[in-house]
């Protein structure tokens, strides 16, 4: 709900996922984010955010690949999949 079902965030609040390639990067990035999570400044498609996004470590590797890999094929990205092997990697 954070980055909205269209994966255009909350101006201010979250970021967008969609068209956000350039910065989750690389599978292992995109996991990395998501299990030890992100805080701090950071500027995504040239929008300011300063917030946490909490880690979700109790996830299995499986289950951030699953996510991560809807976020880079959803909302026109085509960013590519996210294994769990990539995921296990960044643990």
């Amino acid at each position: 709900t954070c980055h909205q079902t269209d994966g255009k965030g909350l101006p201010g609040s979250f970021p967008p996922l969609a068209g956000s390639g350039a910065f989750y990067g690389e599978p292992q990035n995109h996991a990395r984010i998501v299990v030890h999570g992100l805080s701090g400044a950071i500027t995504v498609q040239g929008a300011a955010f300063n917030g946490a996004m909490p880690g979700q470590p109790q996830l299995s590797d499986y289950d951030v690949a699953a996510v991560t890999t809807f976020e880079r094929l959803s909302w026109g990205n085509n960013d590519g999949i996210v294994l769990p092997a990539d995921v296990a990697a960044v643990r």
